[in-house]
């Protein structure tokens, strides 16, 4: 920033237009003739057609011109530029420029703390901006003091109390130039909404400042044309600033659809004799198309500027609704954008210096998330490129195209690290050629500014003009339709708490409102309740492994952050007994002055059922008394069992093979995300007025609302979701806290009246679904000033029984582990609650080394993806029996909904052997119980203990969905690597029996996999997998390991040298050795297929060195050969793959080829329109959904650990005989 001034000064020698000489005229007539002459002076013929404010500017300028060079200010000296008047004009420039610079700081200190690092990035881009170089610095204009005083405007609109001064500051604009009218609607509707009008009801008028903004904006037109009327001038003073007499338009073709539409007219002249049309011969005669004056087409329709007047309204009004129904900063920005790119879009004689009023505005909200920078980046390309026919002369081509293309290769590669991640896809016509639309940009500068002279002399001058007109019309018209259409195609709220329901992860709505009240005005922070449509402006969002927090804005005066907090606490069986999560609301002023604020929110009985017909039943209490857990001892270790003869337990070998398996079908998120009916629409206006909530006598301990089904299913699931169990909504019983259940209008209603709650329960119990009971709390936080206030709100089930499960006695009920240490539900919801800060500081713990060891193993992106995958890896899991004996239960979530699948425990179970190895043995055992107890007849692993959760039943006529290869390595691997871990070789010899029968089918399997399906089961079966053989053969050498560990060294020999023998075999036949470079195959001898090689991580893991370096340097080698924009394909048959099994990858792979694989997954992680729970399959070429398969919230994702696995990988598999 220190060096610009002196880039500039630099350009002082360089190419002016005749602005300069514009400028220097209306020096000379504002310093010459007195103010009643000013526009009515026509001796040059570039006449004064700016507002009297740039008039008076000018006069002033005039005073210091007289001390450079006096003759510049004669009238009469037309084109006159010594060198001291190029330098004092030029100089003049650089010196109000100072405006910009104090906006640009002005608008980094206003922006909020998470997002100062992105709004250094665009006010420095702003500052060293191309266009403002070329238009001010070369050309010769005054657009950086004037925008300046635009970005200062809209910096005071962030804060309710300094409104006015915005918008004074607009109407002074206005007053200095006149194009700003095109931003004007926005500037009216946002005054309107926030400032004139009470933000509770639209009917309430706020008189007061209504007469404050109209005299203030009153006083400054007055300022400025008032002598002109006092004169009787303002007819002639009009005429000068709309010369509507100018053609459609300027002479250089603004990049807009009037340089599309004339682009199409000249090419149909050509077309029009085959088309059958009629052309008009007079306009055929206008070569350049575009010169000042009229315009005139030969074959469409001419144009009017009525026409395009209503174009321009019509194109603004959709910005504008929305802007007075959501009165946000940011919409205001987005709207100021829309209204400044349909004004330059569809407008009368558009200038391209107009293009500014475009990517100005939306400069400052670019990197809000990547849809925005997606639209924003070829507004950027398109923008600054439409402004080379400015500098004409082959002496500046060097300046304007290097310093142009360095601008934007500097500033939208940091854009592109800066931006965040959007939850909402993006919807962009140019999304897929945006790269090759750039890239046109450097030929056809080269064409237009050096070989079109070259080639063609002076002859078809128009061409360049043409050309460069037309492909930056596209851009800028692609941007427009991109920012235009933001909401998504998903009908999606693009991550933001206010505005759309909270959803449970297979679609159905699980209403959770939060409303917060200042100064008697309500807004919406979370939901979409219809009793105000008011709401919060979110600002900033960020996730760590454990929390969610959200930042959020209320009119510039009070500053909320929402924190959702679920402990992951994977070495305390006590803190991981029960399903529960936090929600802090912390809220505190940020205008220096102190706000009357009170928050509220509810939850709905919608939690409670899948079917929200069935009825809900509640109650609300306080409990007081403290709650201390039980005490237990450790987990019991197994004891070495003693000598025996080997038992078989399965026999059949026989599976069934299908085609492939399909998974239920996509849930309906898209149009009904979010959305369900909500009574009592009604949304009145409430008076101003003191009042008083009930009292609470009984001020201390925790209240809670229970809610639960009537009629308790136990053990059953509709649309996913829990039948049976209590939810509980609870908080701290402070003497401010004010309670009410009913239904969700008359609770909200109450609220928004009075600002608190009437202490009462609403006793008609009753479907969830007639008028929507919800439990409400509101508290009081009083006057809230510069120092936060923080609420602790907490959401849990409590089931007494988490599955049946059939185990060694038959079918058993097991019970939920936290019964374990507290005798009722409201002693564990007591002792949670009041364990906030204790649960807190260990979340914190355990985000700190996460995103330490995942910074230090793959960098900042890779702790994108294990931050984001932890609670969902965990959420799947259901804790359960006793301390002294914990079985932890898995689901299957979205796939397919079984108990314990084996080969979804295995992507999974990386983040345990990281986080802690007895995780892993937990999920094993029932396992292991069921399939030692007879449970199965089959010789290799049941696919899962149970096909419904709830129910691990398991499959005791042996009717399961076959993988036997698959789940039979799947146990070995993993029951090795929890003992690897753990040194816990007694558990190997436990077990021994039941492994070395599955190890013995993979003997006899292995090599030559029979056709049967793999954990990727939608892809299809497949005969010979390369793949599934090679898991098969790790297997067999994991066993032997086991062998040897347990002291069956006969074993571990001979497993030994059949897994080196078949690996040496397997090398012969799923390797290509003849492809460049060379890589497994799909299945042996399809040498033109290949796949992901994901089961050589095992391999790794394990220590075994049994497969060779060169394999593992082949695949590193082979895989940046087969990128898509997403990441590899799974394999040739389809072009999707897994992020978990790409991750499996690239922790084995050279340093280079696993940093390709961990930003190209997070690149996608930052665009993907898959915006609901954290997808594990996706489409590598569209980022999206597979058709037809549509995987959700799955446990898999704890595969992204893979790297951190390694960690604690020995360093050989092999223990000594």
């Amino acid at each position: 920033m220190v060096t610009t001034p002196d880039l500039k000064v630099l350009l002082w020698p360089a190419y002016k237009s005749t602005d300069f000489e514009v400028h220097r005229n209306w020096l000379a007539i504002t310093h010459s003739l007195p103010i009643d002459k000013w526009y009515f002076e026509e001796t040059s013929e570039w006449t004064l057609d700016y507002p009297p404010f740039f008039a008076y500017f000018e006069w002033l300028l005039a005073q210091g011109a007289y001390y450079a060079d006096a003759a510049m200010l004669q009238i009469n000296n037309l084109d006159y530029d010594s060198w001291q008047t190029i330098h004092f004009q030029r100089a003049t420039v650089i010196l109000t420029e100072l405006t910009l610079v104090y906006s640009l700081y002005a608008f980094v200190q206003s922006s909020p703390a998470a997002s100062k690092k992105q709004a250094h990035a665009v006010a420095l881009s702003l500052l060293l901006s191309p266009a403002l170089l070329i238009i001010d610095h070369v050309h010769f204009q005054y657009n950086g003091f004037m925008y300046g005083i635009l970005i200062w405007s809209i910096v005071l609109a962030r804060k309710q109390s300094i409104l006015l001064l915005s918008g004074i500051m607009f109407a002074t604009l206005l007053c200095f130039k006149h194009i700003y009218l095109y931003l004007a609607p926005a500037y009216f509707a946002f005054l309107l909404r926030t400032y004139c009008l009470d933000p509770r009801s639209i009917f309430d008028i706020k008189l007061a400042n209504c007469i404050k903004l109209g005299v203030s904006i009153v006083a400054v037109f007055a300022l400025a044309f008032g002598p002109f009327v006092y004169w009787e001038q303002m007819p002639q003073v009009l005429t000068r600033l709309f010369p509507f007499s100018r053609g459609l338009c300027h002479a250089y073709w603004a990049p807009n659809v009037w340089a599309i539409y004339s682009f199409s007219d000249r090419i149909l002249i050509y077309l029009a004799p085959y088309l059958k049309l009629s052309v008009n011969s007079d306009a055929v005669n206008s070569v350049t198309r575009g010169l000042v004056g009229d315009t005139s087409f030969a074959v469409l329709p001419e144009v009017t500027p009525r026409m395009t007047f209503i174009l321009t309204l019509a194109a603004q009004i959709p910005a504008l609704l929305k802007l007075f129904l959501r009165p946000s900063w940011d919409n205001f920005v987005a709207t100021l954008t829309l209204c400044g790119y349909a004004s330059f879009l569809f407008g009368w004689h558009v200038h391209e210096k107009a293009i500014l009023l475009v990517i100005v505005p939306f400069s400052l909200i670019a990197l809000k998330d990547r849809r925005y920078f997606g639209a924003f980046r070829p507004l950027a390309v398109a923008g600054h490129v439409s402004l080379f026919p400015l500098l004409f002369t082959v002496q500046e081509f060097p300046v304007k195209t290097v310093y142009t293309l360095v601008w934007l290769i500097a500033f939208l590669l940091t854009f592109d690290k800066l931006v965040p991640a959007s939850e909402k896809p993006r919807v962009f016509l140019l999304d897929r050629f945006s790269l090759l639309y750039t890239a046109l940009a450097v030929p056809l500068m080269v064409y237009t500014s050096l070989l079109h002279h070259m080639i063609f002399g002076g002859k078809y001058e128009f061409l360049p003009l043409m050309f460069t007109s037309s492909y930056c019309a596209i851009g800028v018209v692609g941007s427009w339709l991109s920012f235009s259409v933001q909401a998504g195609s998903d009908a999606g709220n693009g991550g933001y708490l206010a505005g759309q329901w909270p959803t449970f992860w297979a679609g159905a709505v699980t209403g959770w409102t939060g409303l917060i009240r200042v100064d008697n005005a309500t807004y919406i922070w979370m939901g979409q309740p219809t009793q105000t449509t008011l709401s919060v402006n979110q600002t900033a969002f960020e996730y760590t492994s454990t929390r969610s927090t959200f930042t959020m804005d209320v009119l510039g005066q009070v500053q909320m952050k929402i924190t959702f907090l679920s402990p992951v606490s994977p070495d305390d069986l006590l803190r991981s007994s029960l399903p529960y999560t936090y929600m802090e609301v912390d809220v505190q002023s940020v205008d220096g002055k102190q706000h009357d604020v009170q928050v509220y929110t509810d939850i709905s009985a919608e939690w409670v059922s899948g079917d929200r017909s069935v009825t809900a039943q509640w109650t609300y209490g306080v409990i007081q008394d403290e709650s201390r857990p039980r005490s237990w001892p450790s987990p019991s270790s197994v004891g070495w069992p003693a000598s025996h003869s080997f038992t078989t337990y399965g026999t059949r070998t026989a599976f069934s093979v299908p085609t492939s398996v399909v998974h239920p079908a996509e849930y309906t998120h898209a149009a009904g995300q979010g959305k369900r009916p909500t009574h009592g629409s009604d949304r009145p206006s409430f008076p101003h007025k003191s009042w008083q909530p009930p009292s609470n006598p009984d001020a201390s301990g925790v209240a809670y609302h229970q809610v639960f089904r009537q009629e308790q299913l136990e053990f059953s699931e509709i649309n996913q979701q829990a039948e049976w169990g209590n939810w509980y909504y609870a908080t701290s019983n402070v003497a401010t806290l004010t309670h009410q259940s009913g239904a969700d209008a008359t609770v909200r209603l109450q609220f928004l009246a009075n600002g608190y709650l009437a202490n009462i329960a609403d006793t008609n119990y009753r479907a969830i679904n007639d008028l929507y009971p919800v439990f409400a709390f509101s508290k009081d936080l009083g006057v809230v000033g510069a120092t936060s206030q923080s609420t602790i709100f907490q959401l849990s089930l409590h089931q007494k029984n988490a599955v049946q499960f059939l185990g060694a006695n038959g079918v058993q009920s097991v019970p939920s582990l936290w019964t374990s240490y507290f005798p009722s539900d409201i002693d564990a919801l007591k002792f949670f609650y009041d364990d906030y800060e204790t649960g807190s500081s260990l979340a914190t713990v355990l985000d700190d080394k996460i995103a330490s060891d995942s910074v230090a193993a793959g960098g900042q992106d890779y702790l994108s993806l294990t931050s984001l995958a932890t609670r969902q890896a965990f959420g799947a899991l259901d804790w359960t029996n006793t301390p002294t004996e914990p079985w932890v239960f898995l689901k299957e979530i979205s796939s397919d909904g079984n108990v314990q699948t084996v080969d979804v425990i295995f992507p999974f179970h990386p983040v345990a052997i990281y986080l802690n190895p007895a995780i892993l043995k937990y999920l094993l055992d029932p396992l292991f119980i069921q399939q030692e107890a007879g449970n199965f007849p089959q010789a290799y692993p049941e696919h899962d203990a149970g096909s419904r959760f709830g129910n691990a039943t398991g499959h005791p006529d042996g009717n399961a969905e076959d993988q036997p290869l698959e789940e039979g390595g799947n146990m070995l691997i993993m029951t090795l690597a929890y003992a690897q871990r753990a040194n816990d070789n007694a558990y190997l010899a436990q077990h021994y029996d039941i492994l070395r029968q599955w190890n013995n089918y993979l003997v006899d399997e292995a090599l030559l996999p029979q056709d049967q399906i793999s954990t990727d089961d939608f892809a299809g079966s497949l005969a010979n997998q390369t793949n599934l053989a090679l898991k098969g053969i790790i297997g067999i050498e994991a066993m032997a390991q086991i062998a040897n560990r347990t002291g069956q060294t006969e074993d571990g020999a001979n497993f030994t040298n059949i897994a080196h023998s078949y690996i040496t075999q397997w090398q012969a036949l799923g390797i290509n050795y003849n492809a460049n470079p060379p890589h497994t195959t799909l299945s042996y001898g399809q040498n033109e297929t290949y796949g992901l090689l994901y089961n050589l991580y095992s391999d790794a893991e394990l220590g075994l060195q049994l497969v060779p370096q060169s394999v593992y340097d082949m695949q590193s080698n082979f895989y940046p050969t087969k990128f898509n924009q997403y990441g590899v394909p799974l394999d040739t048959r389809h072009s999707y793959t897994k992020n978990d099994w790409e991750l499996f990858c690239a922790a084995i792979a050279s340093q280079d080829t696993k940093t390709e694989f961990i930003s190209t997954v997070a690149k996608w992680l930052g665009v993907t329109p898959t915006n609901f729970a954290f997808t594990d399959l996706y489409d590598t070429v569209t980022g999206n959904y597979p058709p037809g398969i549509t995987f959700i919230a799955r446990p898999v994702v704890g595969g992204l650990y893979s790297l951190l696995a390694l960690n604690s990988a020995p360093s050989s598999g092999y223990v000594a005989a």
